[in-house]
């Protein structure tokens, strides 16, 4: 069945493929910034109306819910912002367009600070892990989003920016704060520079040995049919991929995105083993997020003459959205349903 969302998703992913193949002809400057901005609002606004997927349902009931369980204070970026919006806006779906517009200008402002390329920030909302985000663990989308923000102050070692965006993120979606060891490896502010690797293995340390006690405080209910292992293929390719792309000698950034797939990798094992599916899922979303830019920044560096390279990997990066039905499943939502 075709769907208005499904053709809004069909002419983002066109839109992509153009800018993709015109990186070059063309600057990153406020007119674009505008342009991109306009085509990811109409996106969102027919996303939105199309009607509520999965869990969102359970935000739009939340919103106008009088329940303050402390669960919602651990997490109030979204649960009271949403509903502080709503007691003035009093509509769902404007209330989510409101946070969908802050994740949109957090993701130019990021993919900019990273210096990645404009066709980034399309791939990055048509990624089938964003995707299933915003279409359903909103929470977490929000999350990614500010992380991303945050990853991309630390990688200018700009650490009082990243350091506050971090926290709005673990405030948005706990499971963010697995995710501090990334940003002490991107960072190079000169405080960390002399203890970095004792920083980065300390705190890796212990993300790892207290995940089992996170554990006993979260849902192993779980959600959609695409299983963790998915996820952990996904990661496994990407790492063999920046090996390869790099011949072996990882060095400057490239050896940085060496150590955090590997931190990746072993986070969402241990997240397997220890995790009801449903969180090792959101662990594995999470994970690929960041390992997206990691590819593309990796990728321009090293092969950026290669437009048509470029084209295929896109065509490869968006494709399990089509493919993987936990996310196709997404974009056939109509008002009837």
């Amino acid at each position: 069945m075709i769907t208005v969302e499904f053709l809004a998703f069909l002419t983002l992913f066109v839109i992509c493929l153009i800018i993709t193949f015109l990186e070059r002809s063309f600057s990153f400057n406020k007119l674009t910034s505008i342009f991109i901005f306009v085509c990811l609002f109409m996106y969102f606004i027919v996303v939105r109306y199309s009607g509520p997927d999965h869990d969102i349902s359970t935000y739009y009931d939340m919103m106008s819910s009088a329940n303050m369980s402390i669960y919602f204070f651990k997490e109030p970026i979204f649960w009271l912002g949403s509903r502080y919006l709503y007691l003035y806006i009093n509509d769902h779906e404007t209330v989510l367009l409101c946070f969908d517009t802050v994740s949109i200008l957090a993701v130019i402002r990021a993919t900019k600070n990273f210096g990645l390329p404009k066709y980034f920030i399309f791939l990055w909302f048509l990624f089938f892990a964003v995707l299933m985000g915003y279409q359903n663990v909103y929470r977490q989308f929000l999350s990614i989003c500010f992380f991303f923000l945050s990853a991309s102050y630390a990688y200018n070692s700009k650490l009082y920016k990243a350091a506050i965006l971090f926290l709005i993120s673990i405030l948005s979606h706990n499971v963010a704060a697995l995710f501090l060891p990334i940003l002490i490896i991107l960072t190079d502010f000169r405080i960390f520079k002399k203890y970095k690797n004792i920083l980065v293995l300390l705190c890796a340390s212990s993300v790892l040995v207290l995940l089992p006690f996170v554990v006993s405080s979260k849902s192993n209910n779980n959600t959609g049919n695409m299983g963790s292992e998915i996820y952990l293929i996904c990661l496994a390719l990407i790492f063999l991929y920046l090996v390869l792309i790099n011949k072996l000698k990882l060095t400057g950034i490239s050896s940085k995105f060496f150590i955090i797939q590997i931190y990746n990798l072993i986070l969402l094992c241990n997240a397997i083993l220890l995790m009801g599916s449903a969180q090792s899922k959101r662990v594995g979303m999470f994970s690929l997020c960041i390992s997206l830019f990691c590819l593309i920044l990796i990728s321009e560096q090293k092969m950026y003459r290669y437009r048509a390279f470029f084209l295929l990997k896109v065509l490869i990066i968006i494709m399990p959205s089509l493919v993987f039905s936990s996310s196709f499943d997404m974009l056939l939502t109509t008002n009837n349903q």
